[in-house]
């Protein structure tokens, strides 16, 4: 009788690192994709994002932009109308070098 317990123990145990093996092989074979499509409100004429239309997800790929700067932005824009890239000067934390690095990444429609 303890024969017989010890020959289904071992079979439990073998039988449980198969199913492991299995599911280890099958999960790898269906690994989601990492990679994540972000819609980027672009011209394709020129490839340069209107900061006028440009969502706070869009924003944040900008250069020098994050996501507290992407904010800010969306909230400018929301309540005044983007003329010219020297208007982010009047968004508080937003200066020189900010413009700088996005003089050639946006426009101004």
């Amino acid at each position: 009788m303890k024969r017989i317990s010890k020959i289904i123990l071992i079979l439990f145990i073998v039988l449980f690192f198969l199913l492991s093996i299995i599911l280890t092989i099958e999960m790898s074979f269906n690994k989601p994709s990492t990679s994540q499509n972000v819609n980027v409100n672009v011209n394709t004429e020129s490839k340069k994002m209107d900061l006028n239309t440009a969502s706070e997800k869009e924003l944040e790929a900008l250069p020098t932009i994050g996501n507290k700067k992407a904010k800010l932005i969306s909230e400018y824009v929301k309540k005044n109308r983007i003329n010219s890239i020297d208007d982010l000067r009047n968004i508080k934390g937003i200066g020189d070098e900010t413009i700088e690095a996005l003089k050639n990444e946006v426009e101004i429609k």
